[in-house]
């Protein structure tokens, strides 16, 4: 990678002044998506554990779908909105996202006992997903 330095002596350039090194936006940019990609991904990747406890106890308990509905949503959103943009790190985390999401949802209703209100809520949730699909295909 291509690193410049700058001479700067307070306001004015003058070649007997600091070094301050600077990277170039195009850098920091890639940099920062790789990091934001990695990390969102890891923190998506915690909704294993709360499955896992699903399935060691085989039931949900009175625990609620309603987060891992809520990640489909804004996965789908978000994801929609990085190719608005033609953003690919915005459209990778939240494809990732919105997969990871699914999964553990469709893992929730497995162990749940009240699949009525979770089923309820599963297709509102799709018909949401429906909706912002026909809006970015319009």
């Amino acid at each position: 990678k291509q690193w410049y330095q700058r001479r700067v002596h307070g306001d004015r350039t003058s070649p007997s002044s600091h070094h301050i090194t600077v990277m170039p936006l195009a850098e920091w940019e890639d940099s920062l998506g790789t990091c934001a990609t990695v990390t969102t991904i890891i923190q998506f990747l915690i909704g294993i554990q709360v499955c896992a406890g699903f399935y060691s106890k085989k039931t949900t308990g009175d625990s609620s779908c309603l987060t891992f509905l809520a990640g489909v949503c804004m996965s789908c959103v978000c994801f929609h909105y990085g190719k608005l943009i033609q953003n690919q790190t915005l459209q990778t985390v939240n494809a990732t996202g919105f997969v990871l999401q699914t999964l553990y949802a469709m893992v929730f209703y497995k162990y749940t006992k009240q699949r009525g209100k979770t089923g309820r809520m599963v297709v509102m949730v799709v018909m949401f997903v429906v909706f912002v699909l026909n809006l970015y295909f319009k």
